[in-house]
């Protein structure tokens, strides 16, 4: 291909000139030589029109007719004339041979125009041939060489047609001559070209040929050098050695590459080893510690009901503090141990958004003022197409840094909608972040201005959270901040249909008064954690049935419970979704049943994820246990 690009290039700098000025040449001498044709078959038409008035004028006059006939005749017989007329001064056709093509009244027409007096005449163009009009004038004699000639009207007039045929016939033949003998020439330079030019590009082509498997990467493809240029030559050597030393470097670079891949492989192994430790690890310490984390806040949330005195108040309150904070951190483990599992999916839906930013303005308030903030919610009443629930965990998140960050001044959150999209902001008048610092804020455990990991100013999960949630929602978080000024937090949700919010509400209103007594099972093969939740539930006023297994819940319960609470892993590999299952089998599958685990491996989310059974992980908080139960009151209170 390169080849014939080559020779194209070079037969079009060396035949596109020649082709122009041949044409060009042949064009102008043709057009020149035509034009003499021409002029030399109107000159030849007029000589004859104008012998043929003269001759005409004895038998106009004396209107001999025999006369004119031999004189139209004899002009017929010239060559190319095709017809002769001869006409009176009143027009009329005194003798005629051959024929005319055109109308004679607009010959004579035109006559007129010309000048009285003089031997002029009209030449005019018909289909295919001449008309020359040529005017019969009697010939006078000037008797007073000084007087001027008397203006003298014509007696008649002369009209000859030549034919143009043979003229045509003469130029076509000159014209298909010139082509010929051009297209042969050019033909003839085309071939001197061509070979010309192979003997150019044949090394030039081999020359790239051989540079474009180089670029392939065929460093061993080498040139035989046969050309008798020397320039070629010493290119072909270059090449040459050019493609010596990329196949030396090739084989060097390949060796590093090859080694950097290994380290790297190396790097990524022991870090997924790493990873999968640390998963193992808090697998198995999250179950450990959770057991006697969920019992402790069991137990204290039962003594908070009974105690009466002030002094054992406080001490309660602050271990309720301090398992608080215990759970908070164990809860931030769990939803990013979650979200990096895949087990929560995000569920869209229509929804208004100031009716979230409702319950986040109630959630916030009262922090906001006790640090003495000023915090506002500001937008319309627009609906939002997104996870409500994770929607809110995002907010709650950057509002709660928000209120932590801010010493004076305000938090304020906006909302509006711009196109398809909604803007959601959460600006501070805060301390602001760095521009350096902002590139790490979504880290794990990162936190700024926090040397001495004081736990009142969070743990430093909550933007990862964020940030993973954002990416759930398929939503880019932004930050715009200045140290000194604050900082504002930006995220964009698809706007939703008002049409396709559900106007159904809840059949019953929420319940602020105690549920009355109900009969509860709990399984949970630890006795601690049996005790812990028998005191609190009692405290409430229900009744309760703590076994340890299946065998044990099947032979205790005489009659249908009101819910189930079941720990996941139970005795002899057991587990709580099992037992559930169980007395469902005999007790009908309407009981409203909670499993709760202090596990958080991969296999355990998904798993309690696909059972459709809501769970709970340990330490459950109890606000969150006594909700599950008002919740089952009003479940077995429906009717069927």
């Amino acid at each position: 291909m390169k080849q014939y690009g080559i020779r194209l290039f070079i037969a079009c700098i060396t035949l596109v000139p020649l082709i122009v000025i041949t044409v060009c040449l042949e064009a102008f001498f043709l057009h020149n030589y035509f034009s003499e044709l021409d002029l030399h078959s109107v000159e030849r038409g007029r000589l004859i029109a104008s012998q043929f008035a003269a001759s005409s004028e004895y038998g106009v006059v004396s209107n001999n007719l025999q006369y004119l006939e031999d004189i139209t005749r004899n002009v017929f017989k010239e060559s190319d004339v095709s017809g002769a007329v001869i006409l009176n001064s009143e027009s009329v056709i005194l003798s005629a041979s051959g024929y005319t093509s055109g109308s004679i009244d607009k010959l004579l027409a035109d006559l007129r125009y010309a000048t009285t007096g003089k031997s002029s005449g009209v030449t005019r163009y018909g289909n295919g041939g001449l008309q020359i009009l040529q005017p019969i004038l009697p010939e006078t004699v000037a008797l007073n060489e000084f007087e001027a000639v008397p203006a003298i009207k014509p007696i008649g007039a002369v009209i000859v047609e030549l034919s143009l045929a043979r003229t045509e016939k003469l130029k076509s033949e000159i014209l298909w001559y010139t082509i010929a003998t051009t297209m042969g020439f050019l033909a003839f330079i085309s071939l001197i070209v061509f070979l010309v030019s192979r003997s150019i590009t044949y090394p030039i082509t081999k020359l790239s040929n051989v540079i474009q498997k180089i670029a392939h990467g065929n460093l061993e493809t080498r040139i035989d050098s046969t050309s008798h240029m020397s320039e070629l030559e010493v290119l072909s050597q270059g090449i040459n050695h050019m493609a010596e030393q990329l196949q030396e470097e090739r084989a060097v670079l390949q060796q590093k590459v090859d080694m950097a891949t290994s380290d790297l492989r190396n790097s990524k192994e022991k870090a997924e080893r790493a990873n999968k430790a640390k998963s193992q690890f808090l697998a198995a310490a999250s179950h450990d510690l959770r057991q006697p984390l969920h019992a402790l806040g069991l137990f204290a949330s039962a003594l908070n009901e009974r105690i009466k005195f002030p002094e054992v108040r406080h001490l309660v309150d602050n271990i309720n503090k301090s398992v608080a904070a215990l759970e908070e951190l164990f809860n931030s483990l769990l939803d990013i141990s979650r979200l990096d599992a895949g087990v929560i999916q995000p569920k869209f839906q229509h929804f208004r958004i100031k009716e979230l930013m409702g319950r986040l303005s109630t959630e916030f308030e009262a922090p906001a003022h006790l640090k003495g903030l000023d915090i506002q919610f500001e937008g319309a009443d627009i609906v939002a197409y997104s996870d409500p629930v994770l929607l809110e965990t995002i907010l709650r998140n950057l509002i709660s840094n928000a209120i932590r960050y801010t010493r004076i001044g305000e938090v304020k959150v906006a909302w509006l909608s711009e196109g398809t999209q909604i803007c959601i902001q959460v600006r501070d008048t805060g301390m602001g972040i760095s521009e350096e610092d902002r590139e790490h804020i979504f880290q794990e455990f990162l936190q700024l201005n926090n040397p001495d990991r004081d736990r009142t100013k969070g743990f430093g999960l909550g933007l990862a959270i964020v940030r993973r949630l954002c990416s759930l929602l398929k939503s880019t978080i932004f930050v715009q901040s200045a140290v000194g000024t604050g900082s504002v937090f930006q995220l964009n949700i698809r706007l939703g249909d008002e049409t396709q919010i559900s106007n159904n509400r809840s059949l019953l209103a929420q319940h602020l008064q105690n549920e009355p007594g109900m009969l509860i099972l709990v399984i949970d093969d630890d006795y601690s954690v049996q005790e812990a939740m028998t005191a609190l539930l009692k405290t409430w006023g229900h009744e309760v049935i703590a076994v340890g297994s299946i065998e044990e819940a099947l032979k205790a319960i005489k009659r249908s419970p009101d819910a189930i609470i079941a720990d996941y892993r139970l005795k002899k590999g057991r587990t709580g979704i099992e037992a559930v299952q169980s007395i469902h089998q005999i007790w009908g599958g309407e009981i409203p049943a909670l499993i709760v685990t202090g596990d958080s491996t991969l296999d355990l989310l998904q798993e309690a994820q696909s059972s459709g059974y809501p769970f709970m992980h340990k330490p459950v908080n109890a606000a969150k246990l006594r909700a599950f139960l008002r919740s089952s009151s009003r479940h077995r209170s429906l009717p069927s």
